[in-house]
């Protein structure tokens, strides 16, 4: 990944599991040097990653990304995302609030 980022203009994190980015990117080296420079993206946990706060479809529940910018997430927004979960469908109305409490709170 550093070998790569090092010479990318572009830097694109994908989804898959928050946790698992949030342990092994930090550790490659510090992020905020990669970065440096490069126009960073993300979709789904890679855009959690990115955020300061997100709220997880997975946990249901508010989550912290490492902060690279200032914005708040709710990927997956009013989508069927869970629709086969046994807890039922996720109440996205709910979600955002919150998410709009945690970052209000902080």
């Amino acid at each position: 990944f550093k070998e790569q980022a090092e010479w990318a203009d572009v830097i694109y994190l994908h989804g898959g599991d928050l946790d698992m980015l949030r342990e092994n990117l930090p550790k490659a080296e510090p992020l905020l040097n990669l970065f440096s420079g490069k126009t960073v993206i993300g979709s789904s946990a890679g855009a959690q990653l990115l955020s300061t706060y997100c709220w997880r479809c997975s946990k249901r529940r508010v989550d912290t990304g490492l902060g690279f910018t200032p914005l708040n997430v709710l990927v997956h927004y009013q989508s069927d995302f869970g629709s086969q979960d046994p807890r039922g469908p996720i109440d996205w109305a709910k979600a955002a609030t919150e998410l709009q409490q945690a970052a209000g709170d902080a």
